[in-house]
């Protein structure tokens, strides 16, 4: 059984799973490249002000499937490729 961590993106507060045997993650609402080793417990939460800015934007935000692994993921609908943090397969969307 895979494990997987749960965590809120440091840049935007979206919650993030992903595979634990991945080092990096990326944000599928702000689509920002996470380093999950340098990530300290709570070190997220520092960005609270950043998170309240992101709350007034207006990003629809939609659940696919992965095409390789099937999880369902949410996508930002302002993107036009995803990276599935369970698997690493990467999306092309229309």
């Amino acid at each position: 059984m895979m494990k997987v961590y749960s965590f809120d993106c440091p840049f935007c507060g979206f919650e993030i799973e992903v595979n634990s045997k991945f080092a990096k993650a990326y944000c599928n609402y702000c689509g920002s490249e996470i380093d999950i080793l340098s990530l300290e417990e709570g070190e997220y939460l520092d960005y609270y002000d950043e998170l309240e800015l992101n709350k007034k934007r207006t990003i629809e935000i939609y659940k696919i499937d992965c095409s390789n692994c099937n999880r369902e993921i949410e996508v930002n609908s302002n993107f036009d490729e995803v990276i599935c943090n369970y698997c690493g397969n990467i999306m092309h969307l229309e």
